[in-house]
């Protein structure tokens, strides 16, 4: 007859573990501005990388080396976004992004052409980032 409680208690103790800690990682997210820095990163990314139509990057054609390819990437869907503490004292946390990122590429015989072309899908993938937190401020 104890078993029941004893298992009961168990599963509490546990759930309450779980809470304890996705409130801890909520609480790194805001104390070290992860949020904020993840936001500038995915900004920086756009207006610096191929992260968009406006920011084109080009490549000649393997396949044709007369021929241009324009490409770029776009994120998706972000699928993870946490701090972790270390046992570092001089980098005590790390945070981690994960996303899901889509390619797309139209070919063409100039930059022009290929920029004006029909895009189409040509590779889907998933990156993680990991960063780390040093003398207050996330480090890339």
């Amino acid at each position: 007859m104890l078993e029941r409680p004893v298992i009961l208690c168990e599963i509490l103790l546990s759930l309450m573990l779980c809470a304890v800690a996705a409130h801890t990682e909520d609480s790194l997210l805001k104390t070290t501005r992860f949020d904020e820095f993840s936001k500038h990163w995915f900004d920086m990314l756009k207006s610096k990388g191929c992260y968009s139509k406006e920011h084109l990057c080009f490549i000649k054609d393997p396949s044709d080396p007369k021929r241009v390819i324009a490409e770029y990437r776009e994120i998706k869907r972000i699928m993870e976004k946490r701090v972790k503490k270390t046992a570092s004292e001089t980098v005590p946390y790390v945070g981690v992004l994960k996303y899901y990122v889509i390619t797309y590429r139209a070919r063409g015989d100039s930059k022009e052409a290929a920029s004006k072309g029909k895009f189409k899908i040509t590779d889907q993938s998933i990156t993680t980032e990991i960063f780390y937190y040093k003398n207050g401020a996330w480090v890339y």
